[in-house]
């Protein structure tokens, strides 16, 4: 099989050599043949012509049809291998918080709260799974950084009293405290905004292509690796600025969305705010939603990796939807009643046949 394979390659290579060279000249080739002959060219050459040309032209076809068979090979071959979409990470469940150089595991805690102490009496007495950083720990380091691992959500409250929900795989980078003229943050990942209103200091959250600016609202800003950055609003009014020069390129609306592409130009539509709310609600919703992703998501989730057999299955668009609290396993029997293929979790990966 290698030996066929390599005739085939080196037959290909000739054929595009030949496409590069001069094609001949078959009337000058004929005459230089019968000068060798000692005979003069007929004028009535035609004949002879047309079986040099299709000679030429059938040898040309032969090698095209040859050159032809080898890719469509090639690209059948490439297109039935196995796609990997999100690999399964080895990883301790658990949430990270670092101040400074120092790094702490948040065990038995939902959220961290970094109210001033004359701002945390509404908020800290109905938390009862709240962590707050202690002094020492605080004033360390102006920088804090939160961040979770597959399968977990956790909760961020800033000390303006700002709420984020962060998702999986995300991590939040913000200071202790904020300055008098800005109040700025960076995400990896997704998180939902609660933004506490303050109109003479704006909120700005940093992404890796655009950024967004407010006064005070709600909305959900994604922006996971491989992914277009994606910002819905639900409350409220935001700017998405551009990453590099700073300027607003588009002001959002209620239930209106905005995303970039590869180029870097962020466009702007309408959003359906219930479903992107719903990670926040503890569940996982689908509307018209391309297999893939909706995979990507559980494989996020459950830290499960996510392999096509079938590459051309990924597009398929489901309305799903599943509790984030259920098992794994009950969410793929639901997704297989849906699909005329199959669904199934083998080991630490989610296989789609």
């Amino acid at each position: 099989m290698n030996n066929d394979n390599q005739k085939i390659e080196l037959l290909a290579r000739i054929f595009f050599r030949r496409r590069h060279c001069r094609k001949p000249d078959v009337e000058t080739e004929w005459r230089k043949f019968k000068a060798r002959e000692g005979q003069s060219a007929p004028d009535s050459s035609s004949h002879w012509k047309l079986i040099v040309a299709a000679v030429v032209g059938a040898a040309a076809m032969w090698c095209g049809m040859v050159v032809y068979h080898y890719f469509q090979s090639r690209w059948q071959t490439d297109r039935n291998m196995p796609l990997v979409v999100l690999r399964h990470r080895n990883e301790v469940p658990q949430v990270t918080y670092q101040s400074g150089h120092q790094t702490r595991t948040l065990t038995g805690v939902d959220s961290l709260s970094f109210l001033a102490v004359s701002q945390r009496t509404d908020h800290s007495k109905q938390q009862s799974g709240a962590a707050s950083p202690t002094a020492s720990q605080s004033s360390r380091s102006p920088l804090q950084r939160v961040q979770t691992p597959r399968g977990m959500s956790f909760k961020v409250i800033l000390e303006d009293g700002t709420e984020i929900w962060l998702n999986a795989e995300s991590k939040i980078e913000f200071p202790e405290k904020f300055t008098e003229r800005i109040r700025q943050v960076k995400l990896d990942g997704e998180a939902y905004f609660k933004v506490a209103r303050n109109v003479k200091v704006p909120f700005v959250v940093v992404g890796n292509q655009m950024n967004v600016r407010v006064l005070g609202t709600e909305f959900n800003f994604r922006q996971y690796a491989n992914e277009q950055p994606h910002v819905a609003l639900v409350k409220g009014a935001v700017e998405i600025l551009n990453n590099h020069t700073g300027k607003a390129e588009a002001t959002l609306t209620p239930d209106q969305e905005a995303w970039c592409d590869r180029q870097g130009v962020i466009h702007v539509g309408q959003a359906d705010t219930y479903a992107v709310r719903q990670w926040v609600e503890g569940m996982f919703y689908f509307d018209d939603t391309p297999l893939v992703n909706i995979l990507k998501e559980l494989g996020r989730w459950y830290n499960l990796g996510v392999i096509f057999k079938n590459a051309r299955h990924q597009n398929l668009r489901l309305h799903f939807s599943a509790l984030r609290s259920g098992d794994v396993h009950r969410s793929i029997e639901d997704l297989n009643l849906l699909c005329k293929f199959k669904i199934v979790v083998q080991g630490s990966d989610i296989v789609v046949y």
